[in-house]
């Protein structure tokens, strides 16, 4: 058996997906999500401690019941919920936002082996065929070496951050 593929971008799966990482990212964590042969597995690992650290672990049969799975169980359990990420941490983790003639584009630096996000998040005026998307530099071969300032200039050469699309 393949391989089932994850929720492609701007799909409203990816999204909620992306929702419930950045949920977590702000109580401590970090989620990992992965196919373990008969289903979706989704990890919580506390920030900063070794990679072997994981937390708790949520099982579905879709990478966003997995998701859910982790999600419900953070809600529930105040062993876990009850953790706050570092404020040194949190304040290292900075959106930059940039307001496009047909959107914006929000950039968030990754911080240690957490990865850069970048989302896009169209102008509903422009009338764009472009979904809402983000996008992580794990996924995408973008270069976080020049900062900020270097995954703009990537950004600005996509097609869904161009001004006039077809």
């Amino acid at each position: 058996m393949t391989k089932p593929a994850f929720p492609p971008l701007g799909s409203d799966e990816r999204y909620e997906i992306e929702t419930i990482y950045d949920r977590l990212f702000d109580g401590g964590y970090d989620l990992h999500i992965d196919y373990a042969g008969s289903g979706w597995v989704a990890m919580l690992h506390r920030v900063g401690l070794p990679g072997s650290s994981i937390s708790a672990r949520g099982r579905g049969t879709t990478a966003l019941e997995a998701a859910r799975a982790i999600w419900q169980t953070y809600q529930r359990d105040p062993a876990l919920n009850c953790v706050r990420a570092d404020p040194a941490l949190q304040k290292r983790r900075s959106d930059s936002y940039f307001f496009l003639d047909n959107g914006t584009v929000m950039i968030r630096r990754g911080i240690g082996d957490s990865p850069w996000l970048v989302r896009w998040i169209p102008d509903q005026q422009a009338g764009l065929v472009w979904p809402p998307a983000g996008i992580t530099s794990r996924e995408a071969d973008f270069p976080t070496d020049e900062g900020v300032a270097g995954v703009l200039r990537w950004v600005l050469r996509q097609p869904w951050a161009e001004k006039s699309v077809a």
